[in-house]
């Protein structure tokens, strides 16, 4: 998955949702296109459809949605941005892609989801389950919030 500004150095991963035989359109896709970076990933429709709905839907609205709770800080942004921690300025950052780009494209992405009610009540959740472990007080819950995330994320 990549945007106009990869760098075509770098791998550059596609996603082919199968429709037939996965080997012979592999096969076709490969001879179209020959990069030498290519990683194409295979997946039935069904699976790609899911994977893509949580993948894209849950990445720009957590973006969107850190920003949006911005706004209601009454915070001066160019203070934030003097201010801002390296955590604060990766997450401003990542924001910052998805805002500049077009707004219809993104919420089209968020409206055909079929799966955005799964992410929507997902991020619900664990929102809750993060303030609800802080005003209980309840570090060990907390904690085991942060660790089951963790396990969901690849290693660095």
């Amino acid at each position: 998955m990549f945007g106009p500004s990869k760098n075509p150095f770098e791998p550059l991963t596609m996603v082919h949702a199968v429709a037939g035989d996965e080997s012979h359109e592999r096969a076709l896709i490969l001879d179209l296109l020959d990069h030498p970076y290519l990683d194409l990933v295979s997946l039935a429709f069904e699976r790609h459809d899911r994977v893509m709905g949580w993948l894209l839907g849950l990445a720009h609205l957590t973006g969107m949605l850190f920003a949006a709770a911005l706004t209601r800080s009454d915070l001066d942004p160019h203070e934030l941005e003097r201010l801002a921690s390296t955590t604060f300025a990766r997450q401003s950052s990542t924001a910052r892609s998805i805002l500049d780009e077009d707004a219809a494209l993104y919420y089209a992405i968020q409206r055909l989801n079929p799966f955005r009610g799964e992410v929507y009540a997902a991020v619900t959740a664990a929102l809750g389950d993060l303030t609800g472990a802080v005003e209980r007080g309840d570090v060990r819950r907390f904690s085991a919030v942060l660790v089951r995330a963790a396990a969901m994320l690849p290693e660095e």
